[in-house]
């Protein structure tokens, strides 16, 4: 069963939405939250199989870990990207209580396809930017939502 964010009223916001760009990655920037949830419906890629990643803040060095693996990437892939019209949905938090701590960790709840369980971004500082990241062509379809609180 995927992991499944409820907004609350008064609690939860939209801090971006949209149809992908037809490009390979996608910034949503400013952002200000304590939590992030990160859904992400029907994404595939005009290369026909890629992955979908994560980076923050712009951050390309190695500093993206995936639970239970001891390797640093220079991002979180969070998904497997089928073929046009997959139908792939996924959701994310990250836990940004402490915006300092070393450690930021993301949590996978997704569902219709494989990717990492979860991971962590080791930097110190705080989440203002997302890039979601398409591992191989670009982004022909699907739409993505960040919440945050």
């Amino acid at each position: 069963m995927a992991l499944q964010v409820v907004p609350t009223p008064g609690q939860w916001r939209t801090i971006a939405s949209a149809s992908f760009p037809g490009a390979s990655s996608v910034t949503i920037s400013s952002v200000e939250a304590s939590r992030i949830a990160i859904l992400i419906q029907g994404v595939s890629a005009s290369a026909g199989s890629s992955t979908l990643a994560l980076q923050f803040n712009g951050d390309t060095a190695s500093n993206y870990y995936r639970f239970a693996d001891t390797g640093a990437s220079t991002s979180l892939v969070i998904a497997q990207i089928g073929t046009a019209g997959s139908a792939y949905f996924s959701s994310y938090i990250v836990e940004l209580a402490d915006t300092t701590a070393p450690v930021k960790p993301l949590l996978n709840g997704g569902a219709n396809g494989t990717g990492d369980s979860g991971g962590m971004w080791r930097n110190t500082s705080k989440i203002t930017s997302i890039t979601l990241r398409s591992g191989a062509g670009n982004f022909d379809a699907g739409t993505y939502t960040i919440l945050g609180i």
